[in-house]
């Protein structure tokens, strides 16, 4: 599939669907992954709905215990625990890209997709090094190791995502960032999600080539995006992540619009604000195919 050069819409991430009791319990005398199934339920879903990029739909865990515990020196517990030198093992989702691929099957191109370093470090518990920072550096090593195998598996276009930067951004985000997307030769989006005007200006510098933010739940971020003189394209979540109704085609053609007027359509990358795990399946699914139908609708508008 060619993805649109002209608003190409895509997911955050996260899909509310998951394996069922009976669904694991058959998966155990199997011996088939059950996780896998509800991979293809999200993947068939985000088709369904006609998106040009689609997620795995991060079915397996949260984004913070789904790579923590599947890094070298980290062990659970209520919280992960950093107890040693974070290290790469092998890699986490690749697996899982490969799969979501394979259902797709060229109807969409699927993004890799990474917890970043800080959010990481954030929902652990620093027990080795001495820093905070040390910690987030070395994630971001074991991380980059990450991406790169997802760009070798065909993820055309990897997204980091760092909620914590909304609520303490620090000093060496940037650098973090960089470490992480080293070498990288496929784009790179940022997502940060939360309240996000204090620190535009940080965000304006990211070495990545998108910025997803939220602005279905908070428009006015348009203008201060607009006025910060953002280089990036624009992730422009124009469909909300915690609110269970379902917005018009209309109303978000209206953002949209509104986005294009201001950045430049070809800066524009419709998505939710976030990822739609927390809502009901019948939900996010119309969410999604209001989002693709008021893409189109301006795209066609725009010729």
């Amino acid at each position: 599939m060619t993805v649109p050069e002209l608003l190409p819409t895509t997911v955050v991430g996260s899909y509310p669907v998951h394996p069922t009791h009976a669904e694991c319990m058959a998966a155990y005398r199997t011996g088939r992954d059950p996780y896998l199934l509800s991979l293809e339920q999200a993947v068939e879903a985000q088709l369904a709905a006609g998106l040009d990029i689609i997620s795995d739909g991060q079915t397996r865990a949260g984004i913070v215990s789904l790579f923590a515990s599947r890094l070298g020196g980290i062990r659970m517990k209520g919280r992960p625990v950093i107890f040693d030198d974070v290290s790469f093992r092998r890699s986490i989702t690749t697996d899982d890209l490969v799969r979501a691929r394979e259902v797709a099957a060229g109807r969409a191109s699927v993004k890799g997709i990474v917890t970043g370093p800080y959010t990481l470090a954030r929902g652990c518990v620093n027990a080795h090094y001495d820093r905070e920072e040390d910690a987030a550096f070395a994630l971001a090593r074991a991380l980059n190791a990450e991406v790169r195998a997802l760009e070798a598996a065909g993820a055309p276009v990897v997204q980091v995502d760092e909620p914590f930067f909304s609520v303490d951004l620090p000093v060496y985000a940037q650098e973090l960032v960089a470490e992480v997307v080293r070498g990288l030769e496929v784009p790179v989006t940022l997502h940060v999600c939360g309240k996000v005007a204090p620190v535009l200006d940080a965000l304006a510098g990211m070495p990545v080539a998108v910025l997803d933010l939220e602005f279905a739940a908070d428009p006015q971020l348009l203008d201060a995006v607009a006025d910060t003189g953002t280089v990036q394209r624009i992730g422009l979540g124009c469909v909300r992540s915690d609110d269970a109704r379902v917005e018009t085609v209309d109303e978000v053609a209206a953002l949209i619009r509104r986005a294009c007027e201001l950045l430049g359509p070809e800066r524009v990358v419709p998505d939710p604000d976030c990822g739609l795990k927390k809502l009901p399946r019948k939900t996010a699914d119309a969410k999604l195919r209001n989002l693709v139908a008021a893409a189109r609708l301006v795209r066609d508008e725009l010729g």
